[in-house]
């Protein structure tokens, strides 16, 4: 799957709309998502998928040209969930921690996940160029840090609009919540200090944000 396809055979078929067509369509990703987790990208394919999820593969076909497309509907999916995983997250940090506590609690998540969520994840990303997802990721990248980076203001600076224009300040943001989730799959990541790193990556947010850099 390294080589990157045409935009029609990455791209679904048809939505799903009923509700049976939309709980087919979940079934579906949900045995490709099991696949990946157990035993690898390299065994996917849209026959062992239809197998594994208990649908015939000319239903699958209504909906995925390929297994491709089924990559980058799994890809999609993250993103969403992700994203409302990361606004729950703040809403459920303690009051009482400081900016570099609230934002090391916020950014450690992606360093700290079961192995078969990262081998996920990896896979993921590393297919992100050859499914046509890279403009998303970027997207959802700017979507994460715009979040962060309004709730950092509107918590410890009192207002969601800071005096000064924010938008180079988001743009590197962004490129770093990207590095962040790369290096979170990293081959090596379990040779470094977690700890230490994030408190680095916490403290170069802070001070792009020219937040203090209290406990």
């Amino acid at each position: 799957m390294s080589r990157k396809r045409t935009p029609k055979a990455i791209e679904l078929r048809k939505a799903p709309k009923q509700s049976r067509s939309r709980q087919t369509y979940q079934v579906i990703l949900q045995g490709a998502d099991r696949i990946i987790r157990r035993d690898g990208i390299q065994k996917l394919s849209t026959n062992r998928v239809a197998e594994e999820s208990g649908v015939s593969i000319g239903s699958l076909y209504q909906y995925f040209p390929s297994k491709e497309a089924i990559v980058a509907a799994l890809i999609d999916q993250v993103f969403e969930v992700e994203y409302q995983h990361m606004k729950l997250r703040i809403e459920s940090i303690s009051p009482e921690l400081g900016p570099l506590q609230w934002l090391k609690e916020i950014l450690g998540h992606c360093f700290y996940r079961k192995q078969e969520d990262l081998v996920f994840r990896k896979a993921l990303i590393d297919l992100m160029e050859a499914v046509g997802k890279v403009p998303q990721a970027l997207r959802f990248y700017r979507q994460l840090s715009e979040l962060i980076w309004l709730n950092l203001h509107l918590k410890f600076k009192g207002s969601t609009t800071p005096a000064i224009s924010c938008e180079t300040t988001i743009f590197f943001l962004t490129y770093l919540m990207s590095s962040l989730a790369h290096s979170s799959v990293d081959e090596n990541i379990n040779s470094i200090n977690k700890e230490l790193l994030i408190d680095e990556i916490a403290g170069v947010w802070l001070n792009l944000m020219k937040i203090p850099n209290t406990k």
